[in-house]
């Protein structure tokens, strides 16, 4: 996936954070690529190939998906194009949609889609209720695009933010449990993360990059060196 995507130049994630944050569930890892146990478990649902057309269908209609993505977006394009291959592997029949960012976005917040790529910011904080409560699933404002319910989740989600002192060794377990759910759940998945690179001339001093940040937090403390031209 890396080299098809990213050139090699990312990170693979098994869950919502990214590995080395200090909260980050170091004992989970990227799912493994099973194609016959994913077959049993199309099979299970009730779509069968029963025209033997190569595709999967239900009570005899094709099963179609739809990958929407932002056509404008290299990354989620060549995303696309993998990902609806590792499903055609399956028998699904599935198409890479590119089109405009403002459709995927109205997609998203409407809950209209099928499948959609998409991507959002890591926070230093490891709260994430707007991604996962099941209160932030309203059409048109919460982050909850999948319209996710755990009673469980939630409450580990409100405990993480109520622990008292902020103590990050206790709020690390909880959101432990809470990355080990959301693993098994799947309401999305966790794909890469890739990596940036920044390209800064050596008269500039101050410059401190990070996971977390915007390259210029820290503007403040920028000052160019004097060169020797």
């Amino acid at each position: 996936i890396l080299d098809e995507i990213a050139g090699g130049g990312g990170t693979l994630l098994a869950g919502p954070l990214l590995p080395g944050h200090w909260a980050a569930n170091e004992a989970l890892l990227p799912p493994q690529n099973m194609p016959d146990e994913a077959r049993s478990l199309l099979a299970q649902t009730g779509l069968r190939d029963s025209d033997q057309d190569g595709w999967l269908d239900d009570n005899g209609d094709r099963f179609n998906l739809s990958i929407r993505l932002n056509g404008l977006d290299k990354v989620h394009q060549r995303l696309g194009w993998l990902v609806s291959s590792y499903y055609r592997d399956l028998g699904l029949f599935a198409r890479a949609e590119s089109v405009p960012p403002d459709s995927v976005i109205d997609d998203l917040f409407t809950h209209d889609f099928t499948l959609a790529i998409f991507r959002w910011p890591i926070l230093p904080d490891p709260d994430q209720r707007l991604y996962w409560h099941s209160t932030e699933n309203e059409e048109g404002l919460g982050l909850n695009f999948t319209s996710y319910d755990n009673p469980e989740l939630d409450r580990l989600l409100e405990a993480g933010v109520s622990v008292a002192g902020c103590q990050p060794q206790e709020r690390g377990e909880i959101y432990g449990q809470v990355q080990e759910i959301l693993a098994q759940d799947r309401p999305v998945d966790f794909i890469l993360a890739p990596h940036k690179q920044l390209l800064v001339n050596d008269r500039l001093a101050g410059p401190t990059p990070g996971p977390f940040a915007p390259f210029t937090w820290n503007v403040v403390q920028w000052y160019l060196q004097d060169g020797s031209d």
